[in-house]
Parts: structure tokens; sequence; C-alpha cells
């Protein structure tokens, strides 16, 4: 899935460079879509005796296979533009390059290190590599957050769906301010409401509240993983755009993955409140993270970063 994900968001990113953000917030937002039709296809499925998860698992399959092939099939990298072309766009640039990418390498591998020495990736890096301990707790355990709370197992199920539901619209309307307002500015505000309103979670008492809880969630959060690629790729050259969006998405992967056991165990031995506040310890501290990485690249509070 990573050799399909984050090659994709680069290309997209070589094509389009005004709207950067909303374009790549668009193309994640596919698998929020997904995110609420595979859950209830699935759950269908596996409950039919006739099918059963052996079939269901084919099934799968045989949908991600076309989808995949005419995906890589249609996929391009873009024609290198003219010097001209090139002179332009820097023209056009100018104003948006930080002290960090004022400098020009000589060639490929002296650019590749730059991007490496510069802190505002480094900080980046560490930030979503947090935010990743605790992100992910509230989409793979809200369910069971609703059923040890007397909801229905129906509405239960449903709140995974809800979630990415609503984490449709979080990809791609802050990718859509963030080309205005700039990209580290909406992601630290993404983080930081998903910040607050996980540590909000515990004061679900309601259905209404369980439904508002989840939307408001999977909105912010949605913000943070498509405007993740876009600070990304604000810190790159166009031949490097590529190794910073999978440097950044490498970043997050031991702690995503460290993550859900993690919550598993806090909510199994401390309960909810404890999964609570480790989730939005976490995405508030990357949240801090993401700003030293933004006042590296410019420390007034009014720039466009």
């Amino acid at each position: 899935m990573a050799l399909v994900s984050w090659p994709m968001l680069a290309l997209v990113g070589q094509y389009i460079k005004i709207k950067r953000a909303a374009a790549m917030g668009i193309v994640l937002a596919g698998s929020s879509l997904g995110g609420v039709i595979w859950p209830i296809a699935i759950d269908r499925l596996l409950n039919n005796p006739s099918i059963g998860f052996p079939w269901t698992m084919r099934i799968v399959g045989f949908i991600m296979i076309p989808c995949f092939i005419f995906s890589c099939s249609v996929a391009k990298s873009p024609v290198a533009p003219s010097i001209s072309a090139d002179n332009e766009r820097c023209e056009e640039l100018d104003d948006e390059k930080t002290p960090e990418q004022s400098v020009k390498p000589k060639n490929h591998r002296e650019e590749v290190l730059g991007l490496f020495k510069q802190r505002s990736l480094q900080l980046l890096c560490l930030a979503m590599f947090i935010v990743y301990f605790g992100m992910f707790s509230p989409f793979f355990y809200t369910t069971s957050f609703a059923v040890e709370k007397g909801f229905s197992t129906t509405l239960a199920f449903y709140t995974v769906s809800i979630v990415n539901g609503t984490s449709f619209f979080g990809r791609i309307l802050p990718g859509i301010m963030a080309d205005k307002y700039g990209k580290f500015n909406c992601c630290i505000l993404a983080t930081i409401s998903a910040g607050v309103v996980a540590l909000c979670w515990t004061k679900v008492t309601s259905v209404t509240s369980l439904v508002i809880w989840s939307a408001a969630y999977g909105f912010a959060s949605g913000g943070i993983l498509s405007l993740q690629q876009a600070c990304a790729a604000q810190v790159a050259s166009r031949n490097t755009l590529g190794l910073a969006i999978g440097s950044v998405s490498g970043s997050t992967a031991l702690s995503a993955m460290a993550n859900i056991p993690i919550s598993g165990a806090l909510a199994e031995k401390y309960g909810y409140l404890s999964l609570s506040l480790f989730s939005g310890v976490s995405l508030l501290l990357g949240a801090i993270l993401l700003i030293a990485a933004r006042m590296v690249q410019s420390k007034q509070l009014r720039a466009i970063v």
C-alpha cells in the first residue's frame, strides 16, 4: 500500500503546484470514502453464510485489482518543464521560499542532503511521529467504547463510518484553506482541534454526543492526514518532493504500528479515560512540534506558512 499511496501523491504534487494542498486532500479523500463503504460492505459479506471470510477477502481483492490497474496505467511523471518555464516559476515562488531553501544545490545528491538538513523537515517528521502515537486510537476503539457505555451495537458499528465520512470533508476543505492561509498554519490548527476533541472522548454520554464527537474527530484528523503531505511538499523542491513525502510518512510508521496495541492495553487496564488522555496529549505535543517547524520558516505570527 505504501508503494501505491505515496508515489501517487508525489505525482500529483509534481503536476499541481498552485493548489497543491487542495489536490492532495482530494486524492487522500478517496481513502475516507472507502473507509465509509468497506466496513459496511465487509460486515454484510462476512455475515452472509453463503460467502464467509475466504470469499469476502477474494471479493475485496477482485475489486481492488482493477482499480489499481487503472491507477497505475494512467500514472506517469510530468514532462520536464523548459528552462524558461522553470525560471518563471522560480520567480513566482521567490516570496514563498524560506532561508533553508534559498541556497541552490549543485547536484541531486546535495539537494537530497540539503533536504534532510532542513530543520523544518526534521521537526515535521518528529511532530508526525508523536502525533501518530495517539491519532488512530479513536478510529479503532470508538466502537468498543460505545458498546461498553451501553449504546446499541448497530450504532457503535456505524461510528467508524461516521468518523471516515466526516474525514472525507476534513481532507478536502482544510486543503483548500491551506492554499490560502498556509499549510503549516492549517495543519497546526487541525492537530490542536483533534487533540482537544480526543480529550473530550469520555464526556460522550448520549447518542447525539457520540455522533457529534465522532464527526468532529473525523473532520479534525482528516485535516492532519492530508495536510502533513502538503507540509512535506512545501519544504521540498520538485526533485525531492517524493522523498520528502516518503520521509514524513516513514517517520509515522513505527508510532502508528505501536499506537493500536498501546491503546488496547491502556483501555483494558486503566479504562477509556487513560486512552483519551494518551491520544489527546500525543496530538497536542505533536502540535507544539509543528509550531516549532512553522517558526523555523517564519517567526511572523501572521505569515502564511
